[in-house]
């Protein structure tokens, strides 16, 4: 399942990057969104292009810090990517549909100190690196010229490898791969 889909995300990738390549100079509008149901802060940079196209690049940077009397925690993540979509306006003159593809890069960072019955203190470094593919359809309701809230949903597939090191257990690999549907509510203000 993960062979095929990656094929036909990468296919959607090419079509939308040549159509767009292939768009004459046209206006650019340009906004910010952010997710109202995804945790974390997950920032969206709408550019739409002309009538019909919309490049979203995405941003995402948490980080976290627990303290505990037996265990801390330290915890980094960073995600950027961009999405590409085919935008068409319905006879409702404010709602307009989407269709298209994103494509995220995924980066976590995280220690653990861990103090043991025997008062050991035991140190744990996990690296995550991989990537994260949707194949996405929406819609946008605008309330203003300025201002819409869309929702969607899509299919996603996600690919992380992973490095542990651990003071009593050594060094470790292991990868995982995931597919799952998504749903997602954007607000987007646009300048």
């Amino acid at each position: 399942m993960g062979k095929m889909l990656r094929r036909l995300i990468g296919r959607c990738g090419t079509a939308l990057g040549v159509s767009l390549l292939s768009l004459p100079a046209v206006a650019a509008e340009f906004g910010v969104g952010i997710s109202l149901l995804e945790e974390g802060a997950v920032i969206y940079a709408p550019i739409n292009l002309g009538e019909h196209w919309r490049i979203e690049p995405v941003v995402s940077i948490e980080h976290l810090e627990t303290r505990h009397k037996q265990y801390d925690d330290f915890y980094r993540e960073i995600t950027l990517g961009a999405g590409g979509f085919y935008r068409y306006a319905l006879s409702e003159p404010r709602t307009e549909v989407y269709l298209g593809t994103r494509l995220l890069m995924l980066r976590r960072d995280e220690t653990e100190y861990k103090t043991t019955s025997m008062n050991r203190l035991h140190r744990t470094d996990s690296e995550y690196q991989g990537y994260q593919s949707s194949l996405l359809a929406g819609v946008d309701y605008y309330f203003s010229d300025a201002f819409s809230i869309g929702g969607e949903v899509g299919l996603e597939y996600t690919d992380v490898d992973v490095t542990f090191a651990n003071t009593m257990m050594g060094r470790d690999k292991a990868s995982t791969s995931d597919t799952r549907t998504r749903s997602n509510l954007i607000a987007r203000y646009y300048f």
